[in-house]
């Protein structure tokens, strides 16, 4: 892709390496002018206090050679010095030898712990006195600034015009530097937007430079080849992927359209063969009454069968989209409560209602029937003969919770989720008509309330729990 704005970029980048030059070499130059002349001022005064101690280390009375080319070196370093005892000299710089003279009226401005002054803006002067062998000797030791005020106005100057020089050769630098980096960066672009309008792209076509930018560029084209690549078996199996599922879409169509037709054909016979039964109970109750019992059973196994795959068949085949209204869950259980108890009585339970009152919640009531009606069928199919089913509803931090409770044997733990989904069963077909739909068909009915469901074993049972938001 060619970035619209490179030329932007360059100008911007220039821009800043100039300004960024400026200051450098311009606040450079400044803190020379500001701190040349006191930087200056140090460093002699530190260097005349070294001279001044090799000074008194050497032996005044007698110099050695070796001792005056040190003091020559002085001399030649721009240093005024003359050494003097009690109106001799002993050692004068070449250059000041006629002019020097220490005065006796000013002898006591000598001291032994002399230090380097900088006086009147004009000199470092330094007014030393040296005791050796009870024999005083008086060091005058100065430096006249003129010259080194002359030299850093000339020095500021020539940094003035080496700044410039920097500057512009700075510039000309990073604009074949921005060059150098931007081209690839261009050419990368262009890469990527040809690869963007899916070209045939190739690596070599763009002559990138061995270095980083290269070796990206090298990794968004393998990038872009194992991508393409991808993208091709992608389409690939999204076409498989369509034809499998529009073949499962048919064969489940069949199989929902199969359980509803075998349903409705089947509870027809079922009803005529059960009330025929009743009625040869009544007129032959000797011949018929050893086999009744065990017929109903039957009858009331495949009634339940049938029931449930119906309700299994309508709740995987629509998405219901329920319109939820604020009611009184309270109420429609206590409407219940009659017809239950009476139910469950006819496999000697006791059945009691715990309901706390107006308890509401956004509901649909005949959803909310059928999946309480499930639990209660859960409860009279695997409660003990002569124990209690007990239904409590209750309010508890903002939740209501609607729970069915049946004396009963206890639910293993690795099935406290399977027994929610469809089909499940602890028992064989043979043993047991209710398959495991119930319980699918409470979960999908509390699920589409935005409510849970759970179960939880005691010690005597197992209690059965749907929780609800309460208005």
């Amino acid at each position: 892709m060619r970035i619209k704005n490179i030329k932007k970029i360059k100008t911007k980048y220039l821009i800043q390496i100039a300004i960024f030059l400026f200051f450098l070499i311009g606040g450079m130059i400044l803190i020379y002018n500001f701190c040349a002349k006191d930087y200056f001022i140090y460093a002699t005064k530190k260097e005349m206090q070294q001279y001044y101690q090799e000074i008194k280390k050497m032996d005044l009375e007698k110099l050695s050679g070796k001792e005056r080319a040190k003091l020559d070196a002085i001399d030649e370093a721009g240093y005024s010095l003359h050494i003097a005892r009690a109106g001799k000299r002993v050692y004068t710089t070449s250059s000041k030898r006629k002019r020097i003279v220490i005065a006796k009226e000013y002898l006591d401005q000598y001291v032994e712990n002399a230090t380097p002054q900088y006086l009147d803006n004009k000199q470092i002067l330094l007014q030393g006195r040296i005791i050796q062998n009870d024999k005083t000797y008086y060091v005058w030791f100065n430096i006249y600034m003129k010259s080194v005020d002359k030299s850093v106005q000339m020095s500021g100057h020539f940094l003035l015009m080496e700044m410039l020089v920097a500057l512009l050769l700075g510039i000309l630098f990073s604009f074949y530097l921005t060059n150098k980096t931007v081209k690839p960066i261009e050419k990368l672009g262009d890469m990527a937007k040809s690869m963007s309008e899916k070209e045939n792209v190739s690596y070599e076509k763009y002559k990138f430079p061995d270095d980083e930018i290269g070796q990206l560029a090298k990794i968004v084209q393998e990038m872009y080849d194992k991508i393409s690549d991808n993208l091709i078996e992608a389409k690939n199996y999204n076409y498989l992927l369509k034809m499998q599922n529009r073949d499962l879409a048919e064969l489940d169509a069949r199989k929902k359209k199969f359980i509803q037709t075998a349903t409705h054909e089947l509870k027809t016979p079922l009803a005529i063969v059960s009330s025929q039964v009743e009625i040869l109970n009544m007129d032959y109750p000797e011949a018929v009454g050893e086999y009744y019992d065990s017929i109903m059973e039957e009858i009331e196994k495949m009634s339940t069968l049938i029931r449930e795959m119906l309700n299994s068949a309508f709740m995987d085949d629509i998405e219901q989209k329920n319109v939820l209204e604020r009611k009184n869950l309270s109420v429609l259980l206590n409407n219940q409560k009659n017809k239950y108890m009476d139910w469950l009585s006819n496999k000697n339970l006791q059945c009691s209602f715990d309901i706390q009152p107006d308890i509401y919640i956004k509901m649909n009531p005949e959803q909310i029937e059928q999946a309480f009606n499930n639990f209660m069928i859960n409860a009279y199919e695997h409660a003990k003969p002569y124990s209690n089913v007990e239904v409590t509803l209750m309010k508890k931090d903002g939740f209501a919770y609607l729970s069915v409770y049946n004396q009963g044997k206890n639910i293993p733990e690795k099935d406290f989720e399977e027994i929610w989904n469809s089909y499940f069963s602890e028992k064989s077909r043979e043993d047991n008509a209710n398959i495991g739909l119930g319980l699918y068909i409470v979960r999908s009915i509390v699920k589409n309330h935005d409510g849970e469901c759970f179960a939880q074993n005691t010690e005597k049972g197992v209690i059965f729990t749907m929780k609800f938001q309460a208005e």
